[in-house]
């Protein structure tokens, strides 16, 4: 998850990577890995760069709401299993359930797949969502769902896009 909050509050002292990496003692590539998200530091160093930069650790590194959390973590396709025939009702609930709970940030879209070889997953709806309890809390909650969706292999079961 970038960290977009420490690289706006470096720039707001006029610090480059270079400059708060050398305060700190650690590398410039650290400071990019931290601020791309790539790197977790270690609190003593989060502590430092908030000394650094006369911030708060919430102020650097705390998310701000569950929503931006939700949004910045990656999803997966997965084929949901409906009953056979089922499939665009079942992508209507799922589509009305995600709007009425608000839920755009975790469950990112849904579609009804081609058949595109044999094994291809049939009677199913594809979801690309995160991960979480509550992603699966509304898929099993739609009338029609038979099961708990299986991961893709994207171009095997599914056209990669």
């Amino acid at each position: 998850m970038k960290n977009k909050q420490l690289k706006m509050a470096r720039m707001e002292v006029d610090m480059t990577q270079e400059g708060l990496a050398q305060v700190l003692g650690v590398t410039r590539q650290t400071i990019g890995l931290i601020e791309s998200g790539t790197y977790n530091p270690t609190l003593n160093v989060c502590v430092s760069i908030c000394y650094a930069l006369e911030k708060t650790l919430d102020d650097l590194f705390w998310v701000n709401s569950e929503t931006e959390l939700m949004s910045q973590l990656p999803t997966r396709w997965y084929a949901i299993e409906v009953n056979p025939g089922h499939e665009d009702a079942v992508k209507r609930r799922i589509e009305t359930a995600v709007m009425a709970r608000n839920y755009q940030h975790m469950i990112k879209k849904v579609e009804i797949p081609e058949r595109i070889n044999d094994e291809a997953f049939s009677n199913c709806v594809m979801v690309k969502m995160v991960m979480a309890n509550r992603s699966w809390g509304i898929i099993r909650g739609i009338e029609g769902v038979k099961q708990r969706g299986q991961v893709l292999e994207k171009g095997k079961y599914y056209p990669s896009s």
